[in-house]
């Protein structure tokens, strides 16, 4: 994994307690402290006194030397022993060349960290100068952030622990992707760029999100909201605020989150669950900086910095027209997705060890079977599930545990995550465009379907079995359009069964299939049987096929005027 530089993480960091993956952080970092103490000796190639007298300005805690023209830089360059070198490219009015371009070598030779610094920063020159080998580049005109981002770089560089005690502190993972990841997002945080984390719940999206914040240096606060968890009214007052007598309830006025995070960190977990208004509304508000609280006239301002989190597709989520495109664009200037725990297995003993050791300092010591148990669990619930099972482990007194514990806790987490579980979003926004009733409709269909395919497609066996009426199973056997059910090859699990291929419920059929293939999966409760079939399995003479169409056609007509009993289907799918 290559090593990347980073940005010195803001003085007043904490991790949050309770976060699943970042936590215990060992206490406050003063960058200027960690820069003075290296004692870095810095060399200033630059013609221009008045940028010289800036430069001094922002390198006062350091060594610093001053070389005017090509010939001392040269010189100073094979003669000194220097850690930085920053380097103008233009030396004096007539140096149309960049002349600074020809120190770039012999500073890499002697193993300085070099920085070009530049009044203009044309793509060929900036080019053409890390292809020379230099470290860094920025153009003049801000140096008060310029030269503290690079001095931060540099002593990342000169002291790589720090890139290890990174991810066994404060973001604690083994796996080379999810370091590089981080470590690339963590170049940008002290940019103006929007993130973007995209992940599974309990992946560490909102410990990531503090680690971000941490390593931006924005004197403000980090303000959290989960979209999910408010109604578009509610979500509005939060984000805004609003004044006293705006609604009803609102008995004293209240500032919104995004005033609260002026130059700092607005956090938004669950951005696929904000409503299209409210991106329309929020959308404005970071583009402009400015906005109204509810029931004021007068703007507020805040420069506050977005990141957001979810665990949906963004791309599902704009096809869908659940997810403004403008909007998107916002809050996606960097992306970073975190990988389930399923996929970096790696971090799963580092995590319990560092997890037991914040909570109760207890040592934990697992069997070789254990280990394996723990390795081959899915963690549907990931860094979050981790986190209660290794709070159930250190509850009791056993140091020591043995594989047979780990299935009884796995097996205790299992029944708690099926339950939630259950009902996914996909069925939620089912049940939004075509209603509950559709839906308890699509999950029994699914039941049955499977409870037939574990009973050899035996009817009799499925509607003792699920104990339901036969014209409620042939109610489902129609709508599912199944052709045969003793011919008819139900695929294992159709609860996973997606229609057309996707999506979490069983195939179905066209009713012309059904015609097609007879009337022998719909034979209801009156006892009719179907004529005789042959060794094929089908109707072959043209009698059995005008029979077949006007068994059909009397069955049509039967389900038909039963379709017109609603009432009777929601007493079975809802009883009282």
């Amino acid at each position: 994994m290559p090593k990347l530089s980073l940005p010195a993480p803001s003085a007043k960091f904490r991790v949050p307690a309770g976060a699943p993956v970042a936590a215990g952080a060992s206490g406050p970092i003063s960058v200027p402290e960690a820069l003075r103490s290296g004692g870095i000796s810095v060399l200033v190639i630059e013609d221009d006194p008045i940028a010289c007298k800036h430069m001094a300005v922002h390198l006062k805690d350091h060594k610093i030397t001053f070389a005017h023209d090509f010939p001392t830089a040269k010189q100073k360059i094979k003669q000194g022993a220097y850690n930085i070198c920053f380097i103008d490219l233009q030396l004096g009015e007539n140096d149309d060349g960049c002349s600074g371009l020809k120190l770039i070598p012999l500073a890499v030779s002697k193993k300085i960290y070099s920085v070009v610094m530049s009044g203009h920063d044309a793509g060929p020159i900036v080019e053409r100068a890390h292809e020379l080998g230099c470290d860094d580049f920025y153009a003049k005109g801000d140096e008060a952030n310029s030269i503290e981002q690079i001095l931060d770089k540099f002593c990342r560089r000169r002291n790589p622990s720090k890139e290890k005690r990174l991810f066994t502190q404060r973001f604690i993972t083994k796996d080379p992707d999810t370091q590089s990841y981080i470590l690339e997002a963590l170049k940008y945080a002290p940019s103006e760029l929007p993130f973007l984390i995209l992940g599974p719940s309990g992946a560490g999206k909102t410990s990531l999100a503090h680690l971000v914040h941490a390593f931006s240096r924005r004197s403000g606060p980090f303000v959290s909201i989960n979209c999910a968890a408010y109604t578009q009214d509610l979500l509005e007052a939060e984000l805004f605020g609003f004044k006293k007598g705006a609604f009803t309830g609102a008995d004293e006025e209240r500032k919104g989150k995004l005033l609260i995070a002026d130059k700092g960190t607005l956090f938004l977990d669950g951005i696929g669950a904000m409503s299209l208004k409210m991106q329309t509304k929020l959308l404005k508000a970071i583009e402009e900086k400015t906005f109204y609280p509810v029931g004021s006239d007068k703007p507020e301002t805040s420069c506050f910095r977005i990141i957001s989190a979810t665990q949906e597709d963004m791309s599902g989520l704009i096809k869908e027209n659940r997810l403004h495109f403008e909007f998107f664009q916002r809050i996606h200037g960097f992306t970073i997705k975190l990988k389930p725990l399923s996929q970096r297995t790696s971090d799963i003993f580092p995590l319990i060890d560092f997890l037991a050791r914040a909570g109760t300092k207890k040592r934990l010591f697992f069997e070789p079977e254990a280990k394996e148990e723990l390795l081959g669990y899915p963690w549907p619930g990931n860094v979050r599930e981790l986190k209660k099972f290794v709070d159930l482990l250190t509850a009791g007194q056993e140091g020591r545990v043995s594989a047979q514990r780990v299935r009884r806790l796995l097996n205790t987490l299992r029944l708690e995550e099926g339950g939630n579980r259950f009902a996914n979003e996909e069925h939620y926004r089912f049940a939004k465009q075509h209603g509950l009733a559709k839906v308890l409709e699509r999950f029994m269909d699914a039941i049955i379907l499977h409870s037939l395919e574990n009973n050899a497609k035996k009817r009799t066996h499925v509607i003792k079995e699920l104990k339901i009426s036969n014209w409620l199973f042939y109610q489902s056997i129609k709508r599912s359009g199944i052709a045969n059910i003793r011919q008819r090859n139900v695929k294992n699990d159709p609860i996973g069964s997606p229609v057309g291929g996707q999506g979490p419920w069983p195939q179905l059929l066209p009713r012309s299939s059904l015609r097609a293939a007879g009337p022998t999966c719909l034979r209801h409760s009156e006892g009719h049987v179907p004529p005789d079939q042959g060794a094929s399995g089908s109707l072959g003479s043209a009698p059995r096929a005008a029979e077949r169409d006007s068994l059909v056609s009397k069955q049509d007509n039967l389900l038909n005027t039963k379709n017109n009993l609603d009432h009777k289907t929601n007493e079975i799918l809802v009883p009282a």
